[in-house]
């Protein structure tokens, strides 16, 4: 059964699972589904009530979205950096959409298998590091496996790296993290130094 949100003088807000999809929907994940990726949570939200720009008009407009499930390892070697596959499915399948009377599809990348991937790689780059003039700075690294849409290593350095030259071991320490993980074939691994 769907869910009915009501706003106080906006309007409506309907929202579908992926087990009760309306038939338009079900038909562009259909044909859709025939691709390389594999789907996760699906929404299809139905908006209706007054638009902000012209209160005496009403507008139902609906919306589509769908997490789009990626093994992490494979994002890590074959993403391009600072490539939005979400915004390239978006693009891609929009005039499907639009013909199934779907306003705005939207599809969120969602990384699975993290914490496998990070095992697989972690302890060979920190034994990397060990060997390196910037790995004398880290005091701890790890790959964040809690954000399911980000693939991302967060360094911490050492105390006493603080201070003076901060700013240059910081860019030393993300060099030569980078070019290991380039090295490796993990280009697309975002680096984090708080």
């Amino acid at each position: 059964m769907p869910k009915t949100y009501n706003y106080s003088n906006s309007g409506v807000k309907i929202v579908y699972e992926k087990n009760e999809l309306p038939r338009n929907a079900t038909r562009f994940m259909r044909e859709i589904e025939s691709n390389d990726y594999t789907f996760g949570e699906i929404t299809y939200e139905v908006l209706s009530g007054k638009t902000v720009y012209d209160n005496d008009t009403n507008e139902t407009e609906a919306e589509l979205n769908v997490d789009v499930l990626i093994d992490a390892e494979h994002a890590a070697k074959t993403f391009l950096k600072n490539r939005n596959i979400g915004a390239d499915l978006d693009e891609k399948y929009e005039g499907l959409a639009l013909a199934l009377g779907i306003d705005r599809v939207w599809f969120f990348p969602k990384y699975i298998n993290k914490e496998e991937f990070a095992n697989k790689f972690l302890k060979k780059l920190k034994a990397h590091l060990k060997t390196t003039e910037p790995g004398k700075h880290i005091h701890s690294i790890r790959f964040d496996v809690t954000k399911p849409r980000e693939l991302e290593l967060t360094i911490v350095k050492k105390r006493s790296s603080w201070g003076a030259g901060y700013v240059s071991s910081d860019r030393a320490v993300r060099e030569e993290v980078e070019t290991y993980l380039r090295a490796v074939g993990y280009p697309n691994i975002k680096i984090h130094i708080p």
